[in-house]
């Protein structure tokens, strides 16, 4: 049986692009209800060794990104220099480690 890119790829890609569709939904709905401003939460965090919020955003672009460039180049492996190029809070080292600095939340 075959299987297309796209069967591999978009489906996937779809479910995630959804569920932080749905994160940003609700990030703006806790703000509203708290009366904070939405730019307080680009840095919060759920725990102290995880990125920031912000952060995990726009890993969804970059392994985006990074799976099409993969395509066309024959190989995809996710790498610290696209999340540098990405981001770049106190958190993202420029020696690519991310070192976490405590909850910001």
């Amino acid at each position: 049986m075959s299987f297309s890119l796209y069967d591999a790829v978009v489906p996937s890609n779809l479910q995630i692009l959804g569920a932080i569709d749905a994160l940003l939904d609700k990030a703006e709905g806790f703000c509203t209800a708290q009366g904070r401003a939405a730019a307080e939460l680009i840095d919060a965090r759920l725990a102290p060794d995880m990125l920031p919020f912000g952060y995990q955003v726009k890993s969804c672009v970059g392994h985006s990104i990074g799976g099409i460039e993969g395509v066309k180049a024959g190989s995809f492996s996710p790498h610290y220099g696209m999340a540098n190029r990405l981001c770049r809070p106190p958190s993202c080292r420029p020696n690519g480690h991310h070192q976490p600095e405590g909850n910001r939340a």
